[in-house]
């Protein structure tokens, strides 16, 4: 295969997936966290936009993890219920 085609290839497949991601990515919503380090190890979390959405763990990054999961079974729960996350919520960050 020459590199005309080679480069051809590989451009329609990066096509491809950049676009798959895309579509899998429409309707992504971003939900602010708040998360706390607690005194006895690890690190817990909360979405003040869906009230009772918490989640802990020993590191941030399994914080994160166990959050989003948290988030997408809130976000179901409203789902089945016909209900949408509250959006009167608003996060505001102060410098003092």
């Amino acid at each position: 295969m020459g590199v005309g085609r080679w480069l051809k290839n590989w451009f329609e497949s990066s096509i491809t997936k950049w676009r798959r991601g895309v579509c899998e990515n429409l309707g992504v919503r971003t939900y602010a966290v708040v998360i706390h380090e607690d005194p006895e190890g690890g690190f817990w979390g909360e979405v003040p936009a869906l009230p009772g959405c918490y989640s802990q763990g020993d590191t941030i990054e399994e914080l994160k993890d166990n959050i989003r999961e948290a988030i997408a079974g809130v976000l179901e729960v409203l789902k089945e219920q016909g209900q949408e996350p509250d959006s009167n919520i608003q996060i505001l960050d102060v410098a003092v």
